[in-house]
């Protein structure tokens, strides 16, 4: 995602008195790192350090090679926005300068360096404040993004939100399975499995909500089931409704509470436990919806949408779409991960950039037919064995799509969507 801040700055207009202007944040910060790293570049190069080893600068010059492998990394980033988290500070700088001075740099090859970082320090209190916003900055209008500082600042939320919220899991998975109906081939049933693995509390006295669903009367009557709805497993169904899948859950997990919401959902929630490792549970709850939506593109319906909402502090997301070979897909499933931060009511799925996180993330293809094993969920292929199996669909009419997310950004929905293929209408 590019988002286009302004910044303001002075030119001078030939034959003109001076003026404001206004130009993105992007193009004016660029234009500021890309002078900085000229003038270092040239400096070196005067030098005859222009193409020398880091290493071989830290000798040379008398400086720590740390410090010299940040310079090396800086000067030879093929994009300043992107290359600036290895600028090194202005402390770093100063040892450089005089270093370089001393090792017998020309004085106007260092005035030219300490001008350029005297304009980009101006840009950066001017834009934000500190180097560690501006750098936040500068990573979301790097060319193509940077992974590697969005994966860090994922990472480090997840250990924030882990802290704050007293909970944290190791892996939130979603398994959705779509196939014509046996008993009518214009509607689709949909099994679903959703659940987590080594759910940790971190502080006492913390429930935890493990599933929202929209089941309910007009009243939110949670003792009402739709007639159309099968657990996977109907032994393990709680005394409270929860359609849990007991083999393959925690046997220490507890009765989980199932309450309703004023907004339409049904929540079931673990209770206060243990906390820590010794109290983690995995927890997972499955159900086939038959007839759920109709097969063929007609209007209304030209799009098969599947959404996982991460709410939990998770280090690993696991997101399985898996259809039948005749479901009429006109297009690959496409990813898109939209913010929940802002309270923002839900946007349809087409609805062009609002609330959208950028993201490196992709769906990677299991095959056909689909092989589900996983590092991240213990006997995740026999769950989906037992999942087929108790919907009576064959395996090897299936395809499936994987979406593998690191240190998902929550709150935030993942959504799967592909097209319809027209030619399948009425």
């Amino acid at each position: 995602m590019y988002t286009v801040l302004m910044a303001r700055f002075k030119a001078q207009e030939p034959g003109s008195s001076e003026q404001m202007e206004t130009k993105p944040f992007g193009q004016v910060s660029e234009a500021a790192l890309h002078d900085v790293r000229a003038s270092v570049t040239d400096m070196l190069t005067g030098m005859g350090l222009g193409e020398v080893r880091p290493a071989t600068l830290a000798e040379r010059l008398g400086i720590d090679k740390t410090l010299a492998w940040k310079l090396s990394r800086f000067v030879r980033s093929d994009d300043p926005l992107g290359g600036f988290r290895h600028l090194p500070g202005t402390s770093g700088m100063d040892i450089v300068l005089r270093a370089v001075a001393d090792a017998g740099a020309g004085d106007e090859a260092v005035e030219n360096v300490r001008a350029a970082l005297e304009r980009l320090e101006n840009l950066i209190s001017a834009h934000g404040g500190d180097r560690a916003t501006f750098q936040i900055l500068a990573d979301n209008h790097t060319r193509g993004g940077n992974a590697r500082a969005n994966a860090d600042l994922r990472r480090q939320m997840f250990r924030a939100a882990s802290g704050v919220w007293g909970v944290q899991a190791d892996t939130q998975v979603l398994l959705s399975i779509t196939a014509p109906s046996a008993e009518d081939p214009d509607v689709m049933d949909i099994a679903h499995v959703s659940g987590f693995v080594n759910l940790q509390r971190l502080r006492p006295n913390l429930p935890w909500v493990v599933r929202r669903s929209r089941y309910g009367d007009d009243n939110a009557d949670v003792t009402w089931r739709p007639p159309n709805v099968e657990p996977i497993e109907p032994e393990s169904v709680g005394t409270t409704g929860a359609p849990l899948m007991r083999a393959f859950t925690s046997p220490e997990l507890p009765e989980l509470r199932r309450f309703a919401g004023g907004d339409g959902f049904v929540y079931d929630e673990i209770p206060p436990g243990e906390v820590g490792k010794a109290g983690a549970l995995t927890c997972f709850m499955g159900e086939i919806v038959r007839k759920a939506a109709p097969r063929r593109h007609a209007p209304g319906n030209t799009v098969g949408l599947y959404r996982l909402t991460v709410r939990t502090p998770v280090k690993h997301v696991l997101m399985d779409i898996v259809l039948h070979r005749d479901v009429p897909r006109a297009s690959k499933p496409v990813l898109a991960v939209h913010s929940l931060y802002e309270g923002r009511p839900p946007q349809r799925f087409d609805d062009p950039g609002v609330n959208v996180l950028a993201t490196d993330d992709r769906l990677a293809p299991l095959g056909r037919p689909p092989r589900f094993s996983s590092t991240h969920v213990p006997r995740y292929g026999e769950l989906a064995d037992a999942v087929l199996e108790r919907a009576g669909w064959a395996h090897g009419d299936f395809e499936a799509w994987r979406l593998s997310v690191a240190h998902p950004p929550a709150p935030c929905t993942l959504t799967v969507s592909f097209d319809l293929d027209p030619e399948s209408a009425a």
